[in-house]
């Protein structure tokens, strides 16, 4: 079934987050039309049902499915001083909201991405410009949702699945899309240090041994938290390091 904005709009709770929405059939990427389209709001949402060239972190390309994906941008203008966590509030965000309707068995693997017993339902790609006193911050998210077993092998991805196969019955993404937005506006007031809390609470991976790739590098170690910026915490042979970017595998 198409995403029916006017069932969003009646779902959402907010007082201000998530109002401005552009409901497009078909785009090349919902992050491009954010950009587009901002301009003197202070935010817009932007949901497709078909994005040709979604992208993903690292270069890669992000697969969504029409009436089956949830697949939209979220534009937002932010004082410099409480947007240095946005990774971590977007994460939190899209965690809560799948949580709070399906209570499933997910978790957060450093930075963004969403995974249900190990398999992948939601990826987050975060584009940013500085604008005078104001960071502008693009943040797309794709969230398998009604992906059936078919879809999922067609798709010829790795460990991937979505929340209709793991709780075998379809959602409205609708109300995931208004959950999210009632849950990043809370997240937006809350201070950093209540952030990185949430955020630990919800890793799946603290105190666990991983696989870190790092540019052209791969690093096996322990994954020890997140400090005030939101960046890894890692120790391999007795070394303890922190990265801002890189890829785990777990």
């Amino acid at each position: 079934m198409q995403f029916d904005t006017s069932k969003y709009l009646r779902c959402l709770k907010t007082k201000n987050l998530g109002k401005n929405i552009i409901y497009l059939n078909q785009t090349s990427s919902t992050n491009d039309e954010v950009w587009n389209h901002l301009k003197n709001n202070n935010h817009i949402v932007v949901v497709t049902e078909n994005q040709k060239k979604g992208r993903g972190r690292r270069n890669s390309n992000w697969l969504s499915l029409r009436e089956k994906s949830l697949t939209f941008s979220l534009g937002i203008q932010l004082n410099k001083s409480n947007s240095s966590l946005i990774p971590l509030i977007s994460s939190i965000a899209i965690y809560n909201a799948i949580n709070d309707i399906c209570k499933i068995n997910i978790g957060i693997k450093w930075p963004n991405d969403i995974l249900c017993n190990d398999k992948k339902i939601a990826g987050i790609l975060i584009e940013s410009k500085l604008k005078k006193s104001k960071m502008i911050f693009n943040i797309g998210i794709g969230v398998n949702v009604n992906w059936d077993k078919n879809d999922i092998i067609s798709s010829n991805l790795p460990n991937i699945s979505s929340i209709s196969l793991e709780i075998e019955e379809k959602i409205m993404r609708e109300i995931i899309l208004s959950n999210f937005m009632l849950q990043m506006e809370n997240l937006l007031l809350a201070n950093n240090e209540e952030i990185i809390h949430q955020w630990l609470a919800r890793c799946m991976h603290i105190n666990k041994n991983i696989k870190f790739h790092y540019n052209n590098e791969i690093i096996h170690g322990l994954f020890m938290g997140i400090d005030s910026n939101g960046f890894a915490k890692i120790e391999s042979k007795n070394n303890k390091q922190i990265f801002s970017s890189g890829v785990i595998e777990l």
